[in-house]
C-alpha cells in the first residue's frame, strides 16, 4: 500500500512542478499514516511565485484521471480522489509568506494572522520538489523567531481563550446547549495555542493537538487531568462542573 501511496505522489509531484512558478512542493504527515485510518490522505502544499496559479478549469484537466474533483472558491485547494486515495492541495504564494516573515516585529501585522499552523506547514513538511532552496532558507528563518513573535501569539490566542470562557458561563446560565458546545469547541482550541505559543511551538493540525499537548515541557499543574475532563461526555459532569474545569484551566494558563 505505501507503494501505491508514493507512485500516486510522484505523479502528482510531477504534475505539478511542470507548472514553471512552482517553487516547492511538500507533503503533510496525513500521508505516512496507515491508509486505513480516517485521517489519511496525501495533503500537498505548493508554494508558487507570482500572483496567480492555473485556473481552476486548468488544474482539472490536469488531473482528468481523478475523481470527485473539487475546487474552493474562497481559498487556493483543490481535493480529489485518485488511485482510491483522497488528495488535498494547498497552493500558497512565496511572496505572501515572505512578506508576513517579514513582519514578524510589526504587531499590526502579526495581530491579523488567526495562529502559527502555516509555519507548522512549512517547518515539518516532507519535501518532495525545490527549484530553489527558497525551503532551506525560510526554515532557517523560522528557527529564530523573536520573542515579541511568540508573545504577540500568545496574547492573540489568550484573549481569546478568556472571551469563549466569558461565553461559556453565559450559555451555561441561558442553558444554551448548542452554543454552550460551540463555546467549549472555541475555549479548547484556543487554549492550546496558547501552550503551544507559551512552549514556543508552532500549533500543529488540530487533529493532533491531543497528542502533542501532553508532551509540552511547560504546562500547568494538573492540566491534562483536567483538560481530559472536557473531552469526556459525561452525563455525570454538568455544564457549569465543566464550566468550573474550564475555569481552572485558563487560570493554571494565564498563570503561566
Amino acid at each position: 500500500m505505501k507503494y501505491k501511496v508514493k507512485g500516486v505522489t510522484d505523479e502528482l509531484v510531477k504534475r505539478l512542478s511542470s507548472w514553471s512558478n512552482v517553487e516547492v512542493i511538500t507533503c503533510t504527515d496525513a500521508a505516512t499514516i496507515d491508509f486505513y485510518d480516517p485521517y489519511f490522505s496525501i495533503t500537498l502544499d505548493v508554494y508558487y511565485r507570482g500572483d496567480a496559479i492555473l485556473s481552476r478549469i486548468e488544474r482539472e484537466k490536469l488531473f482528468s484521471d481523478s475523481l470527485y474533483f473539487e475546487s474552493s472558491t474562497v481559498t487556493q485547494k483543490d481535493r480529489f480522489m485518485m488511485d482510491d486515495f483522497p488528495v488535498r492541495i494547498e497552493y500558497k504564494n512565496l511572496e505572501r509568506i515572505e512578506k508576513l516573515i517579514s513582519d514578524l516585529e510589526n504587531p499590526d501585522a502579526l495581530y491579523k494572522e488567526r495562529g502559527t499552523y502555516i509555519f507548522h506547514r512549512i517547518e515539518e513538511g516532507i519535501l518532495l520538489f525545490e527549484r530553489t532552496g527558497w525551503l532551506g532558507d525560510i526554515r532557517q528563518k523560522l528557527e529564530k523567531m523573536p520573542d515579541r513573535f511568540w508573545e504577540i501569539f500568545r496574547e492573540v490566542s489568550q484573549s481569546r481563550m478568556e472571551h469563549y470562557l466569558s461565553d461559556i458561563g453565559a450559555a451555561v446560565f441561558q442553558k444554551d446547549n448548542l452554543f454552550y458546545k460551540i463555546s467549549i469547541a472555541g475555549f479548547l482550541d484556543s487554549a492550546c495555542c496558547t501552550l503551544f505559543a507559551v512552549n514556543r511551538k508552532f500549533e500543529p493540525s488540530a487533529k493532533r493537538f491531543r497528542e502533542l499537548i501532553g508532551q509540552l515541557p511547560v504546562l500547568p499543574a494538573g492540566f491534562m487531568a483536567n483538560f481530559d475532563v472536557l473531552l469526556r461526555i459525561d452525563d455525570n459532569f454538568t455544564t457549569e462542573r465543566n464550566r468550573e474545569v474550564a475555569e481552572l484551566l485558563a487560570k493554571g494558563i494565564i498563570g503561566l
